[in-house]
């Protein structure tokens, strides 16, 4: 798509207009929680975080994250271990190990449960 080809010329000013047109146009055409939106979304949250524009990118993050919880459920492997709650790295850096942490034993546990499913199959 026209967005990132911007992208990866660096044009990112271009990338970020085509990229939020694309996204109005989806939300009038389709709605605003539709699936169509996480290409063009997470496109737009690359190139908030590759410019450091990090709030922009939190927000981004943040509307990808309802969405995807939305279409997906909060039980979804990739999402079920972050809490709707989580705080911004933004908000308090200190908390972010512990929040890694966590992240990393919800996961090995889902792996673990994964394990023991398959060898009961």
């Amino acid at each position: 798509n026209l967005g990132k080809i911007y992208t990866a010329q660096g044009q990112y000013t271009e990338a970020i207009s085509v990229l939020t047109l694309s996204i109005e146009i989806l939300e009038t055409v389709f709605h605003p929680m539709h699936g169509e939106l996480l290409g063009p979304l997470t496109s737009l949250f690359g190139v908030y975080q590759t410019i450091g524009n990090y709030a922009a990118a939190e927000r981004t993050g943040r509307r990808l994250l309802e969405l995807n919880r939305r279409l997906f459920g909060s039980d979804h492997p990739l999402l079920r271990d972050i809490a709707p709650d989580t705080p911004s790295p933004l908000d308090e850096p200190s908390s972010l190990a512990e929040e890694f942490d966590l992240s990393l034993d919800l996961h090995q546990d889902w792996l673990g449960a994964r394990k023991v499913q398959a060898l009961g199959d």
